[in-house]
């Protein structure tokens, strides 16, 4: 008999969304599957849309207030009856072959950690704009159909974006939690975390899951500089905890490097346009690799 799968829908004001988000897991080919949707304190009909479907294999927890996506799901694993707990976002979907796509990967690999490949879709479009990896060979190189992520690759070519199928057992046994300390970057570190404690991850190619892009679900300007902030807050932490490996210091400083300059470009564009230009070579100073991308936009809007 095959195993079952429990699918985590955090929601929160995705009314207008989530019934595509349930329609993509109870269609799916892989038959046996319970859906935990935890409503997040939403204002709007999310969960009369949820309670509209009345199939036995869904089940509405409603948080008393509004606590984040990672409590969210944090409380979706800890109710979880399946052998292999999946995290979808309320406006995203699935193919329909996705699970069994992936539980029949996990039994080829021996994997306890699977993924697929994502389409980036905007809102209202009617076809995707990009294929995740794909669209990021020029820093990773071209993927194989199937291929391994140890912990050393996850943080050098940054795998956060993916959205894995994980035993449950490799979670609990591990006592591994989504961080609500951070603003963004949480499925990052979760990731991460399992992959270190023993999960090996197997990865193919085929893109199954449609990730929808909407304005109200970007990082805005206002939180941009609090989530760049709490990843090198979570960085450090994950540094002390593993940096005596060698290889794991290196990739967590480089992956440091990387946010550090994100957050002093933010910075110097955000003094740029509320003309406060004399606080900008302190920030050139703090971190003089930042010029590369700054020359580098200069020159773009030039041409």
């Amino acid at each position: 008999m095959s195993e079952l799968v429990s699918v985590i829908i955090p929601a929160f004001n995705v009314g207008r969304y989530i019934g595509q988000a349930i329609e993509s897991v109870l269609n799916q080919t892989y038959k046996n599957v319970e859906l935990l949707i935890i409503d997040d304190g939403s204002s709007d009909d999310t969960a009369f849309v949820v309670e509209s479907y009345g199939d036995k294999r869904i089940k509405l927890l409603r948080n008393e207030e509004n606590k984040g996506p990672s409590y969210s799901r944090n409380r979706g694993i800890a109710k979880a009856a399946g052998a292999w707990v999946a995290i979808l976002d309320a406006d995203d979907w699935w193919a329909e072959k996705r699970l069994e796509t992936l539980i029949e990967l996990a039994a080829r690999s021996k994997a306890g950690i699977v993924s697929d490949n994502i389409l980036l879709i905007y809102d209202g479009a009617k076809t995707s704009h990009a294929n995740y990896l794909k669209s990021r060979e020029s820093i990773i190189g071209k993927k194989d159909a199937e291929f391994q992520v140890s912990p050393i690759q996850m943080i050098r070519e940054d795998y956060g974006y993916l959205q894995p199928v994980i035993r449950t057992s490799l979670i609990r046994e591990k006592e591994l939690l989504y961080s609500d300390k951070l603003l963004h970057g949480e499925d990052f570190r979760f990731l991460l975390e399992c992959i270190i404690a023993g999960g090996e991850m197997s990865v193919t190619s085929e893109a199954l899951y449609y990730y929808r892009i909407r304005p109200a679900s970007l990082t805005s300007s206002d939180h941009r500089e609090h989530a760049l902030r709490s990843q090198l807050n979570s960085i450090a932490e994950l540094l002390l905890k593993y940096g005596e490996d060698q290889g794991m210091r290196e990739a967590l400083r480089r992956y440091q490097r990387k946010k550090d300059i994100q957050l002093s470009e933010y910075l110097i564009n955000q003094r740029v346009k509320e003309k406060k230009f004399l606080s900008i070579p302190a920030l050139l100073f703090s971190c003089p690799l930042v010029i590369v991308p700054l020359t580098r936009n200069v020159v773009t809007k030039l041409k």
